[in-house]
């Protein structure tokens, strides 16, 4: 399909719905930001940050505003898998437009109803678009290092310090020894303790948390193998990551959202977890035995 002014909608959304899985442009553009050159960084940046204004700009002037030529944006766009301008202009506008519909997660006066298919299909998208933009080669590889570590260190901060309790428990329940941190000096010396037997996770949905940073950052000098947990591919935590794990995140900064990014966490140590297992089933099972009878101590049982 070549660049044409005159394309229809209809024939726009085919070919962007023809892609396979969730087709996320931005998300794939803050992925491969590092990777541009420096002319296609400027047009990444601007179209990420002015998103909501790509309706109403033509090749040339995204070309202006990103200082460089409309011929760029067109190679720019191609590298994307886009045959050009007005394809990827409608796939980011396209995603912008559900987002925004998602983003009216809670008004006045609606009734329990209405929150609860909002709050569905909110929790659905996000899910969805966290594991089909998982690397599989990531996950093979991070569930290999973690099946054969000796200890596993997670280290977060904030609210993300849930989905580090929560890959403790995972990991814990296939046998594998895990500790999660979220004070500073405390995973610093854990972090400073660590051997090369051992994985450091980093989980900060924003990747400019203290705790995760510095932890990783001292492990990764200790050439101890690092994993990050992360809605923003480029992020400072994810400096020191061996194997980044990115998800998608385009949440406002409000009370309505700041749980969000737990359910992208958790959907990422979920399919470890199950890589582990299925990778590792009988080896694990020899073991689920004592895992379920230690798991049971903390049950009431009415005796």
């Amino acid at each position: 399909m070549k660049e044409n002014k005159g394309f229809a909608v209809e024939t726009l959304a085919e070919e962007v719905s023809s892609r396979s899985g969730i087709d996320d442009t931005a998300f794939q553009i803050r992925k491969r930001f590092n990777t541009f050159s420096k002319a296609n960084k400027r047009i990444g940046e601007f179209l990420l940050n002015y998103t909501g204004s790509l309706t109403y700009l033509s090749i040339t002037q995204v070309a202006e505003k990103a200082r460089t030529s409309p011929s760029s944006v067109t190679r720019f766009c191609q590298t994307m898998g886009y045959d050009g301008f007005p394809e990827l202009k409608y796939a980011l506008t396209r995603n912008q437009s559900l987002m925004t519909q998602s983003e009216q997660l809670i008004q006045p006066h609606e009734s329990i109803p209405i929150l609860k298919n909002r709050l569905r299909s909110f929790y659905t998208q996000m899910i969805d678009e966290t594991i089909v933009n998982l690397d599989d080669r990531l996950i093979t590889r991070v569930s290999r290092c973690l099946a054969k570590a000796e200890r596993v260190l997670v280290f977060s901060q904030g609210g993300s310090f849930l989905s580090a309790e929560y890959a403790q428990t995972a990991l814990m329940n296939l046998g594998i020894i895990c500790e999660a941190y979220n004070d500073l000096t405390l995973a610093s010396m854990a972090a400073a303790r660590m051997t090369l037997k051992d994985v450091a996770i980093g989980i900060s949905s924003s990747g400019t948390t203290r705790v995760p940073i510095e932890a990783l950052k001292i492990a990764k000098e200790n050439k101890v193998t690092t994993v990050g947990i992360c809605g923003f591919p480029n992020s400072e935590m994810m400096k020191y990551a061996d194997i980044p794990l990115s998800f998608h995140t385009n949440l406002n900064d409000d009370l309505r959202y700041m749980h969000m990014s737990r359910f992208s966490e958790m959907s990422i140590i979920s399919v470890i977890q199950l890589s582990i297992l299925s990778s590792y089933y009988e080896e694990i099972y020899q073991n689920a035995e004592r895992i379920k009878n230690a798991t049971v101590i903390g049950r009431y049982n009415g005796s």
